[in-house]
């Protein structure tokens, strides 16, 4: 039912159980509004300890939820190179299984090669088929290397992934005399997006690229416009069948995500045509093992595609590419200088899971200690604190080094548990902290001998240099 603004209490549905939060520790708050009429308003408030009013959470304490409802449970990926693809359909069987697979690939070849563009499509939760069409039907014979990119549908702000993986409809189609694009909306932000894409179906016979741009055609994507389309070029037929258009959008920079590092980027305005002086290197940080590519802007009014360039693909920490065009306005394949956005991928080692030894040294009772552990095999591990003192445990967070007090003294066994949230992997360590009061103003100089009372499991001690028992 409805209630007024800050009417907190009409109805008992509106308040939730206690919920007791640790210091340190992110909390996931979802508030559904269901419109009917009048008038607006929705706020989310608390009670604090001590307190018995109720008010709106200050915006301090928030942040927006950047996993969206769509994410995945974990960050996966699959890449790889394909050989001696033609236009026949070639199936690719995955390592992983996919709920709502998002696929993107990306043709090597050269100048002595036919243009083709590639074509996928998804065939089981683990395999997509993958083919290459040139655009004018012409027979392709099984020469041509195609690298790929595998994710999961959704948005990824965790475990060291930034991205969104999308899928939408495409019933629009960009040529050499229009140059439009379909505006979406960006699934969270992003400072220097770097957008590449592919159609993912293969609902007609009718070849067709992918390219994006701010909303000015020869323009790339910024953080605040996204437009993404596809085009066929110089092709007087621009009638094409309704298809999927997937789309990976990532923060420029590089990243690992499970054991897959990513190099993404939009590099300069300086890739021509295979007619002319190909490859046109994009340094990158690291070698690849393959690599997408997309337009970022179409400043040539022909329109184009990006590909890898053959024998000279990855030289050291760089990637070799060039514009490809339909040959169906000219048989020319020269072309004018574009930017091109580019993912570039690698296998990274698969480590294990493991921590360093954590020493300590005898504390205060009541003294704030710090505690840090060094972990090492995970990109963005996560760690679970146990103080051993029957204190809650600080739950699954970011944090590796943790502040505690100890009220009493004792021999306390921490525990902390570390997470791979790509994997799920988990390994646990224990280090003993040892707690003791304050000392005496002098240092003693002898003691009597230790009387045990076992029946009470109690030592005793006689300190003769201040007339106490232990």
């Amino acid at each position: 039912g409805w209630s007024a603004s800050r009417q907190w209490t009409k109805f008992p549905e509106q308040q939730s159980a206690l919920i007791q939060l640790e210091a340190d520790q992110t909390y996931y708050i979802e508030a559904l509004q269901k419109e009917g009429g009048g008038g607006d308003n929705l706020a989310v408030g608390w009670t604090r300890p001590g307190e018995s009013t109720i008010e709106v959470i200050p915006g301090a304490y928030l942040s927006p939820d950047n996993i969206g409802i769509d994410a995945p449970a974990q960050s996966k990926l699959d890449f790889g190179v394909i050989n001696n693809v033609s236009d026949a359909w070639i199936a690719v069987d995955l390592a992983q299984s996919y709920a709502d697979m998002v696929v993107l690939a990306t043709p090597s070849y050269n100048a002595a090669d036919l243009p083709v563009v590639s074509r996928v499509r998804v065939t089981a939760p683990n395999q997509f088929e993958v083919r290459v069409q040139n655009p004018g039907n012409a027979a392709i014979p099984a020469d041509y290397d195609v690298h790929y990119l595998v994710a999961e549908k959704g948005v990824y702000a965790g475990g060291g992934a930034f991205m969104e993986a999308a899928v939408i409809d495409a019933t629009t189609v960009d040529s050499d005399s229009s140059w439009v694009g379909n505006s979406v909306a960006f699934q969270q932000s992003y400072a220097n997006p770097v957008v590449v894409g592919q159609i993912m179906s293969d609902a007609g016979t009718g070849w067709s690229a992918f390219w994006a741009s701010d909303g000015v055609a020869a323009n790339p994507p910024n953080g605040t416009a996204l437009y993404v389309g596809r085009h066929v070029g110089e092709d007087a037929n621009t009638t094409r069948a309704d298809e999927k258009l997937a789309y990976f959008v990532f923060e420029a920079g590089s990243v690992q995500i499970g054991n897959v590092l990513l190099d993404a980027g939009v590099g300069s305005g300086t890739v021509a045509g295979l007619d002319d002086s190909p490859p046109y290197n994009y340094s990158l940080n690291a070698s690849a093992d393959a690599a997408v590519l997309s337009s970022a802007g179409m400043g040539g009014a022909n329109g184009g595609w990006p590909v890898l360039v053959d024998s000279t693909v990855f030289p050291t920490n760089q990637i070799g590419l060039a514009i490809d065009e339909d040959q169906l306005g000219d048989t020319e394949r020269s072309h004018s200088a574009e930017q091109v956005a580019y993912v570039a991928m690698a296998a990274v080692p698969d480590e294990p899971l493991s921590a360093d030894p954590v020493v300590t040294t005898p504390q205060v009772t009541g003294s704030m200690i710090n505690f840090t552990v060094t972990a090492s095999g995970a990109a963005a591990p996560l760690f679970n604190w146990n103080f051993g003192d029957g204190s809650p445990e600080t739950g699954f967070g970011p944090n590796a080094s943790v502040q505690h007090n100890f009220a009493a003294p004792g021999r306390y066994v921490i525990s902390v548990t570390i997470r791979d949230p790509d994997t799920l992997e988990e390994v646990t360590i224990q280090f003993v902290q040892l707690v003791h009061h304050p000392l005496t103003a002098s240092a003693p100089t002898g003691s009597s001998s230790i009387a045990l009372n076992e029946p009470l499991s109690q030592v005793w001690i006689v300190n003769p240099d201040n007339d106490t028992v232990t």
